[in-house]
This record gives C-alpha cells, sequence and structure tokens, in this order.
C-alpha cells in the first residue's frame, strides 16, 4: 500500500468505485481517496457527486465519479449555469447531461486525489 500520510488532510474519506466509466484513471472496484471540494471552479475536476434527478446509467446510482464540465454565461448579477455535463473518461461511455434548473440537484461530495492500493 503507497504511503498516504503526506497526503490526508482533515475532511478526506475513503469510498469505492464501482463500474468501468473512469477507467483507466479510475479502474472499476477500485478504493479512492477524496477531499472535499475546494470553492471555485470544479471544471475538469473528477469529482465525486450525488445526483437526485439522474441516474448513473451504468448501474443506476444516484452517485457518480465523472470530470466536471460546465458552460456558464455572464448576467448582471454574476454568472449563471448554461450547461453541466458529468463527463466519463471511458469513451464507451455518455456523459451526463444536467440542465441549469437541475443544478440545484447536485451535491458535490468530493474531488478525486488518487487511488488507495
Amino acid at each position: 500500500m503507497r504511503a498516504l500520510h503526506n497526503t490526508l488532510s482533515e475532511g478526506m474519506f475513503a469510498a469505492r468505485v464501482t463500474g468501468h466509466s473512469m477507467e483507466p484513471k479510475i479502474p472499476g472496484d477500485s478504493w479512492c481517496l477524496f477531499r472535499p471540494i475546494t470553492p471555485g471552479s470544479r471544471d475538469g475536476k473528477l469529482i465525486l457527486v450525488q445526483v437526485n434527478t439522474h441516474t448513473d446509467p451504468e448501474d443506476g446510482g444516484r452517485y457518480t465519479v465523472k470530470r466536471y464540465h460546465s458552460n456558464k454565461r455572464v448576467t448582471e448579477d454574476g454568472w449563471q449555469h448554461e450547461t453541466i455535463e458529468l463527463q466519463p473518461l471511458n469513451e464507451e461511455y455518455k456523459p451526463i447531461q444536467v440542465s441549469p434548473e437541475q443544478a440545484n440537484d447536485l451535491r458535490i461530495i468530493g474531488e478525486f486525489v488518487c487511488l488507495i492500493d
């Protein structure tokens, strides 16, 4: 097992990731280390997310690990999401499309840090 003592910090947790949509970076049935998501852009980050309006196409679950991507529009009040896409790394799987109206139903649980061997 790889030494994690220099990597660990408060709020981190481990979770087992099933399925193949994030291969090759995250092989199916891997234990992964996650940290709380930091404020700021999530774009391009690998995240563990609870999706209440969708189920993961691979296993039908409400939790999924995907790469986060969003397109934003600047408004008078700041910005708004135009689209949110939860992208698999494995090209054999399709992204999960989340409309701006459904964005409030996403709960970002954590950001992927590394595999736990």
